[in-house]
């Protein structure tokens, strides 16, 4: 059987990618935010992880692999980026030799979320007003809890449940939202979903480290792949 623990995560080096909407997550590298990570990542590596899944595209599994060793060689060439500051910290910490490279995010013909909020301005900005909300109090959260405190909070069904509320109201506003929704969003997960598993054996104990609003999608294949056991994020990650 192959455990998983799946752990949701904010972009924090807050990267221009298209998101509609990111939170600010400033000072990352900062001594004190340094230690909390630390701290976090020893809890995440009581787990006893033999892989780590990141959010990178599959196709750059090469460059991923030469980035990973050379934050070996020097930590302190890690940048903001959440891949390297979680990703490759615990992969360190675990003295694996790689991580894992499971993304996939292609543009898909004739389908992009700028059709969507074109098509259908009004019941867009209902929904992302409403996500600007949640968005405010993740940043809330980030100013004021320690980064362990910080992930559990973001962890919780209902912070990760929201994110992926937005989605189903996306492709309910019309033919529009329900094909960029079928097409492009349901489509990726399920690639990812595809790709960890294609690098998983047996007797495997996985992390992946995924942004937010993956979280619901992944956690559902996962648990319907009876050869996967989803471990509750909140019992490993006290």
């Amino acid at each position: 059987m192959i455990e998983l623990l799946l752990i949701g995560t904010t972009h924090l080096n807050m990267p221009n990618n298209g998101d509609v909407l990111m939170p600010e997550t400033s000072d990352i590298l900062s001594p004190t935010r340094q230690q909390e990570l630390d701290a976090f990542v020893t809890r995440c590596s009581c787990f006893e992880p033999t892989v780590i899944c990141l959010e990178v595209a599959k196709t750059d599994q090469e460059s991923l692999n030469q980035r990973y060793q050379k934050y070996v060689t020097n930590p302190l060439t890690a940048s903001e980026d959440e891949r390297e500051q979680i990703g490759f910290r615990l992969a360190k910490l675990c003295e694996l030799p790689l991580v894992q490279a499971v993304d996939w995010n292609e543009t898909v013909d004739g389908v992009s979320l700028g059709d969507v909020m074109d098509t259908h301005p009004v019941e867009m900005e209902r929904i992302i007003s409403t996500q600007r909300t949640l968005v405010q109090d993740v940043e809330t959260a980030f100013a004021t809890l320690t980064i362990s405190e910080y992930y559990a909070y973001i962890n919780q069904s209902e912070i990760t449940d929201s994110m992926h509320r937005a989605y189903t109201e996306i492709a309910a506003v019309g033919p529009t939202g329900s094909r960029w929704v079928e097409s492009y969003w349901n489509a990726r997960n399920q690639r990812i979903y595809e790709n960890v598993k294609r690098v998983a054996k047996s007797d495997d104990r996985i992390v992946l480290l995924y942004g937010l609003a993956h979280v619901y999608l992944l956690r559902q294949f996962f648990e319907q792949d009876g050869d996967f056991i989803v471990r509750p994020f909140d019992t490993l990650v006290p």
